[in-house]
């Protein structure tokens, strides 16, 4: 299933939601998409992959990216996790701890 974003703004932050696949073959869209929303200049970016049915390591190496420049910036990058197997794939990369996960979007206080 191809990778498909929805991206709003949502008081101070700006909301991407992904559905389908984000691997090797729709990440540079993905990458773009997340860049556009970070030159909004909001407070806080969410990532909301409740609709993800799958993602490898170059959509985790993204969003790892993603979460540095958000700290450099002193921003706030939130990630709402959704599959199964995209949990597993964070927590077998032992990066839950490090980002900012929130169970829904609306946790998110912009």
């Amino acid at each position: 299933m191809p990778l498909s974003l929805e991206t709003r703004e949502e008081g101070d932050a700006v909301r991407i939601a992904a559905s389908g696949e984000l691997d090797l073959v729709s990440a540079l869209t993905f990458e773009k998409e997340v860049r556009r929303a970070e030159d909004r200049q909001p407070k806080t970016v969410i990532l909301d992959l409740r609709r993800l049915s799958f993602m490898d390591s170059t959509g985790l190496r993204l969003i790892l990216s993603a979460h540095a420049r958000a700290h450099t910036r002193k921003r706030r990058l939130c990630i709402v996790l959704g599959t199964e197997p995209v949990k597993r794939l964070f927590r077998l990369a032992g990066v839950t701890r490090r980002l900012d996960i929130v169970e829904h979007p609306s946790a998110v206080a912009g």
